[in-house]
């Protein structure tokens, strides 16, 4: 029973307050394990990895692969913050000062560069582009 009041509490209190811990599913998140049984936290190397922790690594490429610093596989990376301009820009919405962003981060560019070519041969007229940051003022 202290479940389900704490999962209805959950819903009714979602909020979009990001300072909070409580911006979609951050910060509600780390409590699913204890509302709900065969939840569990994922501890596999390499995941949860994103802007908000990717110091805390060393990364290096070997055999077209992105390795941790003890030679666990980079299985998946949280893009976060970025704005897809022009096929050509893509701004860095979140910790924009920050110029010791991890490697891939430009092979990541390198990607959707790519697959906007392939919808563009699709669509030549697509325009599916975000405003510049400064365009929302």
């Amino acid at each position: 029973m202290p479940q389900l009041v704490e999962r209805r509490m959950l819903k009714k209190n979602v909020k979009m307050h990001g300072g909070e811990g409580k911006f979609g599913d951050q910060g509600y998140l780390d409590h699913m394990p204890r509302l709900f049984d065969k939840v569990e936290d994922i501890e596999t190397k390499g995941v949860n990895i994103g802007h908000w922790n990717y110091g805390q690594h060393s990364y290096r490429e070997e055999n077209g692969r992105i390795l941790l610093e003890d030679g666990h596989p980079l299985i998946c990376y949280h893009y976060s913050g970025f704005r897809i301009v022009s096929k050509d820009e893509m701004q860095q919405i979140h910790e924009k000062g920050r110029n010791d962003l991890p490697f891939f981060q430009e092979a990541y560019r390198q990607v959707l560069r790519h697959v906007i070519e392939s919808v563009e041969q699709v669509d030549p007229l697509f325009n599916g582009y975000a405003k510049r940051e400064e365009d929302d003022a």
